[in-house]
Protein backbone atom coordinates (compact mmCIF):
# COMPACT_ATOMS: atom_id res chain seq x y z
CA UNK A 1 0.00 0.00 0.00
CA UNK A 2 1.34 3.42 -1.02
CA UNK A 3 0.90 6.74 1.66
CA UNK A 4 0.54 10.14 -0.62
CA UNK A 5 3.39 12.55 0.24
CA UNK A 6 3.52 15.88 1.72
CA UNK A 7 2.48 17.47 -1.73
CA UNK A 8 -0.60 15.38 -2.19
CA UNK A 9 -3.90 17.29 -1.84
CA UNK A 10 -7.81 16.31 -0.65
CA UNK A 11 -10.94 17.11 -1.35
CA UNK A 12 -14.51 15.96 0.10
CA UNK A 13 -16.64 14.82 -2.41
CA UNK A 14 -20.10 14.14 -1.96
CA UNK A 15 -21.21 16.09 0.71
CA UNK A 16 -24.24 18.48 0.28
CA UNK A 17 -25.71 21.43 2.00
CA UNK A 18 -27.49 18.59 3.84
CA UNK A 19 -24.59 17.54 5.78
CA UNK A 20 -22.94 19.23 8.79
CA UNK A 21 -19.78 19.58 10.65
CA UNK A 22 -20.51 16.51 12.91
CA UNK A 23 -21.07 14.85 9.74
CA UNK A 24 -17.44 15.61 8.61
CA UNK A 25 -16.14 14.90 12.13
CA UNK A 26 -17.69 11.21 12.13
CA UNK A 27 -16.33 10.92 8.49
CA UNK A 28 -12.86 11.72 10.23
CA UNK A 29 -12.82 9.80 13.14
CA UNK A 30 -13.73 6.64 11.03
CA UNK A 31 -10.89 7.47 8.79
CA UNK A 32 -8.73 7.32 11.35
CA UNK A 33 -9.98 4.31 13.27
CA UNK A 34 -9.77 2.27 9.71
CA UNK A 35 -6.42 3.57 9.08
CA UNK A 36 -5.27 2.13 12.54
CA UNK A 37 -7.10 -1.02 11.81
CA UNK A 38 -5.15 -1.57 8.82
CA UNK A 39 -2.23 -1.26 11.51
CA UNK A 40 -3.47 -3.97 13.55
CA UNK A 41 -3.56 -6.11 10.92
CA UNK A 42 -0.45 -5.51 9.96
CA UNK A 43 0.82 -6.17 13.14
CA UNK A 44 -1.08 -9.34 13.16
CA UNK A 45 -0.14 -10.77 10.39
CA UNK A 46 4.15 -10.41 10.91
CA UNK A 47 2.82 -12.07 14.75
CA UNK A 48 0.70 -14.46 14.30
CA UNK A 49 -0.83 -13.54 16.97
CA UNK A 50 -4.57 -12.06 16.83
CA UNK A 51 -4.79 -8.88 19.34
CA UNK A 52 -8.00 -9.34 21.48
CA UNK A 53 -8.29 -6.35 23.35
CA UNK A 54 -8.21 -2.84 22.44
CA UNK A 55 -6.95 0.07 24.65
CA UNK A 56 -7.47 3.38 23.86
CA UNK A 57 -6.26 6.79 25.47
CA UNK A 58 -5.98 10.57 25.43
CA UNK A 59 -8.35 12.69 25.01
CA UNK A 60 -10.14 11.10 22.21
CA UNK A 61 -10.75 8.12 24.13
CA UNK A 62 -12.94 10.60 26.83
CA UNK A 63 -15.61 10.50 23.89
CA UNK A 64 -18.16 7.51 23.92
CA UNK A 65 -19.42 7.70 20.66
CA UNK A 66 -15.86 7.58 19.53
CA UNK A 67 -15.15 4.82 21.90
CA UNK A 68 -17.99 3.17 20.30
CA UNK A 69 -17.14 3.90 16.73
CA UNK A 70 -13.45 2.48 17.26
CA UNK A 71 -14.40 -0.04 18.85
CA UNK A 72 -17.26 -1.17 15.98
CA UNK A 73 -14.64 -0.24 13.37
CA UNK A 74 -11.65 -2.80 14.81
CA UNK A 75 -14.53 -5.69 16.11
CA UNK A 76 -12.99 -5.59 19.20
CA UNK A 77 -14.14 -4.38 23.02
CA UNK A 78 -12.54 -0.59 23.48
CA UNK A 79 -11.18 -0.06 27.21
CA UNK A 80 -10.19 3.11 28.70
CA UNK A 81 -6.65 2.64 31.01
CA UNK A 82 -7.41 3.99 34.58
CA UNK A 83 -6.03 7.58 32.82
CA UNK A 84 -6.23 8.99 29.76
CA UNK A 85 -2.85 10.67 30.49
CA UNK A 86 -0.79 7.15 29.29
CA UNK A 87 2.12 9.24 27.63
CA UNK A 88 2.88 10.99 30.86
CA UNK A 89 2.41 8.19 32.72
CA UNK A 90 5.11 6.29 30.85
CA UNK A 91 7.77 9.16 31.10
CA UNK A 92 7.21 9.24 35.08
CA UNK A 93 7.66 5.58 34.90
CA UNK A 94 10.67 5.33 32.78
CA UNK A 95 12.03 8.32 34.60
CA UNK A 96 11.83 6.52 38.12
CA UNK A 97 13.39 3.40 36.70
CA UNK A 98 15.77 5.45 35.25
CA UNK A 99 16.70 7.06 38.24
CA UNK A 100 16.78 4.22 40.20
CA UNK A 101 13.67 4.90 42.29
CA UNK A 102 12.50 1.36 41.01
CA UNK A 103 14.94 -1.24 40.35
CA UNK A 104 12.67 -1.92 37.19
CA UNK A 105 9.34 -1.64 35.00
CA UNK A 106 7.39 -4.36 37.12
CA UNK A 107 8.09 -2.62 39.82
CA UNK A 108 7.48 0.60 39.08
CA UNK A 109 4.25 -0.05 37.00
CA UNK A 110 2.68 -1.60 40.49
CA UNK A 111 3.91 0.81 42.91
Amino acid sequence: MRQPGPEAKGAIIGFGDVHTRAHLYRAMLEGLAYALREGKERIERRNGQKIQRLRVAGGGSQSDAAMQLTADIFGLPAERPHTCETSGLGAAITAMVGLGIHPDFPTAVAK
